[in-house]
């Protein structure tokens, strides 16, 4: 039982009151990506966003980026945003630092309104402990490897981990390191939308490409993903 201003509340309303936080952020995650395709917008729309706020233009980009990363919707919005109307490595960098912070925010977020309450659900579930120690004893590979797996949706990345037992660290570094190799190809790949159909927009095109489906082409990652019967 836990006291807060002289109300006795059981750590068990706690437990259910914050997975119901959790579910409510993930229906609001949902309806967002929905209306996201009710909106319409061109490329130009895009490169003339951030002139309009003159020289606070980098940190609304940034806030951009980091609330996108931790709500998890469309992150390539922000992400375009930057690489059309930056140079290179700015763009980037900010992308990069931006989609850290908030995959940190989700996680911490997850954990703490999701994971007693999945850890009490499944507790007697043997896959969901198999799965869990692995995530605990294998963290870093773990998180590295699926963050370099370009279409695996890295909110759920984000989301899972924070519901497992797996160290922040491991997660911090996973992430860390994992990200650059797809922001590297993605702000290049974003930049060239300038230059649609161009022999820069084709390479770029392949190289994410290859990115996302090379990680594949090893049995012990598609073991990893898809389970033993891949």
């Amino acid at each position: 039982m836990e006291k807060i201003k002289g109300v006795k509340i059981s750590s068990r309303k706690i437990e259910i009151a914050k997975f119901f936080v959790f579910a409510l952020f993930l229906i609001l995650v949902l309806g967002l990506f929905i209306l996201h395709f009710y909106f319409d917008y061109s490329i130009q729309d895009l490169i003339d966003f951030p002139k309009q706020f003159g020289n606070c233009s980098l940190l609304i980009i940034f806030i951009m980026l980091v609330i996108s990363s931790f709500l998890g919707v469309i992150f390539q919005v922000p992400v375009a945003i930057a690489s059309l109307s930056l140079n290179y490595y700015l763009a980037f960098l900010l992308s990069w630092a931006g989609l850290l912070i908030g995959s940190v925010m989700l996680f911490f977020f997850s954990r703490y309104f999701g994971r007693e309450y999945f850890e009490d659900k499944f507790s007697k579930s043997e896959k969901f402990k198999h799965y869990d120690y692995w995530f605990k004893t294998h963290g870093f590979w773990a998180i590295l490897i699926f963050r370099l797996i370009g279409f695996i949706p890295f909110e759920l990345i984000n989301i899972f981990a924070g519901l497992s037992r797996i160290r922040f660290r491991d997660f911090f570094w996973g992430t860390f390191f994992g990200f650059i190799p797809g922001i590297l190809i993605t702000v290049y790949f974003m930049s060239t939308l300038k230059t649609l159909w161009s022999w820069q927009f084709f390479v770029a095109s392949g190289l994410l490409t290859v990115f996302s489906l090379a990680p594949l082409l090893f049995k012990k990652i598609r073991m990893m993903v898809f389970g033993r019967r891949c």
